[in-house]
């Protein structure tokens, strides 16, 4: 999958880099449930890379309908047999050349399925998106059809993170790719395509003749197609004719008048909705068994989300690690999130699924057996997951076969009675083994009753191979934080991690505002996002502390990577811990660690290599760390000799590799207690009852959540927001990596790279000018772009006659972007 932080365009679904899908169907009977249509018609080269990306889905029981168009090639004829002698579920349907909408109404009469997956023979699409697709049209029967976000890629390249929520937008431009899945009733029911269109656009009139019928769809938050853009392409050739593309809006309009003229004509589907009550069922629609060889371990890994933070850099290191010893890895996330980390995971699994991205939380319990049933699933692993926990007696009993553990990292005595430590204390007779990352959690799991036997520990290593000084460049971080002609004592602090409570960022504040107001010449980087960063803002603004501070927000792992090679210090004042991830990253990269002396820490940083500060009366606290602090600040030497040692105790004693083994044993040790000593379980129809308990109190939750966010917001003056809305956190980063990849946007950055600029800059903005929006939230920072001279300039010039006629040429039917 594509990271919208840092797209890499050749990366697509059927690159050799990509992790390779062993997906492959069981016998199954009954008509499939999807049929992928493709109209053909003289396909070239590009059809076989299409047949591998529909052959690595992990959505097996389909049929594949290929209707030949009147090919003339004869080459291409052969390719379309050749796909059909291969595969018994590829069928070709051969007819006159009567144009591509045609066609696609041929495959859709003759088609078996009840939904339709309509696919061009030139794109690609993701492992998992006909399976999401499908999943996500049985969850929401408010709409008709759904797609995804879109990467452009080949002649052109662009992230397009937009499409059906955009409602009446769609009438004044194309929003949606017309790579998607459409009820079979509902295309029925419209009379199909318009087969007179044959001159490209004819899935922007079926949107609209949808939307004229009452139906209307969806769009799933991920880049999940891969639209292939050509030069020689019928959309491209149309919207480089003003005179044509002019003829089809008209068109449109008087074909579809009534969407037009009536403000209300429009459907309005609700939206996917998590706070409304909804019933909970177990009735799964489809059968999808994926054949797996004997003897193959197979894990469904539960985790919240794939956020930044500690616990999912050990997620991400066990699957990494897993997959280097043959183990086929399925992950499920149960908390809404943009998941910033989920293209860093399908580095190594195609088989990721973010459930809030596409279900409703009241099929989360189906879709979870239903995934269990279908890869055949023989260890459950659950990290830091409360509704895994709580889903327990419905695994046990819907899905025996399994067995089932937990890890834990820390206790978090004010967070739900323990945190996760505790809620595995509670459900201990339903594991068959617990496993922990430092000793400190082991002996208190053990003091709270969980037999000795049934916990095991290992440490969060990792790969000091990876975690290299010497195979990153740190001096660019060096110089944009600490400027360019720096003295040469002046040191660089780093803190990477959530904004929450659990972190302590504002007595991390008050750590830095003593040490600049005793004099200590230093600036500090704070890397990562969470509730409290508005917090965090605040307070640099209102102890002045911009000039010390750089908020970088969420990076990338290879800009973190490097980040912390610059650094001199890592500080990580939490509340708890168990071993934090961070400081064996900060200790392989040669960074002296200054930490909270809490959980396991102990046992990874010992005094030859850094600083743990005990929890004490705050002002006592404070006053150690600032005297730590000061003291690395005044010699660097020392300094310099504790960054060595840290990496060679990293490289000595706690390499990644152990981690692996240990883990590897550790599973295989669950599935021996699962098959000896079998957990009890409760009837199916009780476990279901407790299921859908659950799900009711975790939506109860959830929206006392968003009621307490409102009150708050209402006491405080601030506007009343909806609910949390990590979707729009999603769009406004794509739309950022869409401009700041623009050959505009970095015609602009090389300017402003010139010293003539910089010397400007300085005099009219102040010595900070460039980091302005290094601290923004994605939303924000948007908005500070939108609202520059620059970009407001650019949008004024693109409303030109002489603009727009020069945007088709060069740039075809999706000119109209936020930033060329």
């Amino acid at each position: 999958m594509i990271d919208a932080r840092d797209p890499d365009f050749s990366n697509r679904p059927t690159a050799p880099q990509r992790p390779t899908p062993r997906y492959r169907l069981e016998a199954v009977e009954g008509d499939p449930p999807v049929s992928i249509i493709t109209p053909c018609y003289n396909v070239g080269p590009w059809l076989d890379e299409t047949a591998q990306a529909v052959a690595r889905q992990s959505f097996q029981h389909f049929e594949w309908l290929l209707v030949d168009d009147g090919s003339t090639n004869a080459t291409d004829v052969a390719t379309l047999r050749r796909l059909a002698e291969r595969d018994p579920r590829i069928r070709v349907i051969t007819q006159a050349n009567v144009g591509p909408s045609a066609a696609r109404n041929r495959g859709a009469r003759e088609a078996r399925g009840r939904y339709l997956f309509w696919l061009d023979s030139d794109d690609l699409i993701e492992p998992t998106y006909i399976e999401k697709a499908f999943w996500c049209l049985e969850s929401h029967p408010q709409f008709a059809f759904c797609n995804s976000w879109t990467i452009g890629f080949e002649a052109q390249q662009y992230l397009w993170p937009r499409g059906f929520e955009r409602g009446r937008a769609c009438l004044h431009e194309n929003q949606a790719d017309h790579t998607s899945m459409v009820r079979r009733d509902a295309h029925r029911a419209i009379g199909g395509y318009d087969e007179s269109i044959r001159i490209g656009h004819e899935d922007w009139d079926y949107w609209l003749t949808m939307a004229a019928h009452g139906y209307w769809g969806w769009t799933i938050p991920e880049f999940l197609i891969w639209y292939r853009r050509r030069e020689d392409s019928r959309i491209t050739q149309t919207e480089g004719d003003a005179a044509r593309k002019a003829a089809f809006e008209a068109f449109l309009r008087k074909k579809h008048a009534a969407l037009y003229e009536n403000e209300d004509g429009f459907p309005h589907p609700p939206d996917p909705d998590d706070l409304a009550p909804a019933a909970v069922t177990l009735d799964i629609p489809v059968a999808n068994p994926l054949v797996h060889s004997d003897g193959e371990c197979r894990l469904l890994l539960l985790v919240p989300w794939l956020n930044v933070g500690g616990a999912d850099r050990f997620n991400l290191d066990l699957v990494a690690q897993l997959r280097r010893r043959d183990w086929e890895i399925t992950i499920a996330t149960t908390l809404p999130s943009d998941h910033p980390w989920q293209s860093e995971f399908t580095r190594h699994t195609p088989d990721v699924f973010c459930l809030d991205k596409f279900l409703k939380l009241a099929d989360y319990p189906r879709f979870l057996l239903y995934l269990l049933r279908s890869r055949g699933i023989t260890h459950v692993l659950m990290s830091n997951c409360q509704l895994g926990y709580e889903l327990l007696p419905l695994l046990r009993a819907h899905y025996p076969p399994a067995a089932v553990l937990d890890s834990c990292h820390s206790i978090t005595p004010a967070w739900k009675n323990g945190g996760y430590p505790a809620m595995a204390v509670r459900w201990s007779e339903s594991l068959d083994l617990h496993t922990v990352s430092h000793g400190y959690l082991r002996r208190w799991l053990i003091e709270q009753g969980v037999p000795a036997e049934k916990v095991e520990t290992f440490h969060t290593n990792l790969d000091p191979a990876t975690w290299n000084p010497a195979a990153v460049n740190a001096e660019p971080w060096r110089r944009k934080l600490l400027g360019d002609a720096a003295p040469v004592g002046r040191m660089l602090i780093l803190f990477a991690g959530r904004f929450v409570e659990d972190k302590r960022p504002e007595f991390l504040l008050d750590i830095l505002r003593h040490l600049r107001d005793e004099g200590v010449d230093f600036v500090a980087a704070l890397v990562g996002d969470g509730k409290l960063r508005p917090c965090v803002e605040a307070l640099i603004d209102k102890h002045r502390l911009r000039r010390h501070i750089r908020v970088l927000g969420t990076l990338a792992t290879d800009d973190v990577r490097s980040l912390i090679a610059a650094a001199d210090v890592f500080l990580l004042p939490s509340q708890v811990e168990g071993i934090a991830v961070v400081l064996f990253e900060a200790m392989a990269m040669e960074t002296v660690p200054v930490s909270a002396d809490v959980g396991g820490q102990s046992e990874l940083v010992t005094p030859d290599v850094g600083y743990l500060i005990p929890h004490a009366e705050r002002n006592v606290e404070l006053r150690a760390y600032v005297d730590v602090l000061r003291r690395l600040a005044e010699e660097p030497d020392r300094r310099r000799a504790l960054a060595v040692a840290a990496r060679r105790r990293i490289v000595e004693q706690f390499n990644l590799d152990r981690m692996g083994d240990a883990l590897h044993g550790m599973l295989k040790r669950a599935a021996e207690n699962h098959a000896a000593s079998p957990c009890p379980t409760m009837s199916p129809a009780m476990a279901a009852e407790c299921a859908a308990t659950s799900i009711d109190r975790f939506r109860l939750e959830r929206l006392a959540d968003y009621l307490w966010h409102r009150l708050n917001q209402q006491e405080s003056g601030g506007p009343e927001s909806a609910a949390p809305a990590t979707s729009e956190i999603s769009l406004a980063r794509a739309e950022l990596n869409f401009i700041e990849n623009s050959g505009s946007w970095r015609a602009v950055q090389r300017l402003k790279r010139t010293w003539l600029y910089r010397a400007f800059a300085r005099l009219a903005y102040g010595p900070a000018w460039d980091r302005a929006n290094d601290c923004a939230d994605p939303r924000d920072r948007l908005a500070a772009i939108k609202r520059s001279r620059i970009y407001r300039l650019r949008q004024a010039a693109r409303q030109t006659a002489l603009y727009r006629a020069y945007a088709r040429r060069r740039y075809g039917p999706d000119f109209s972007g936020p930033w060329k």
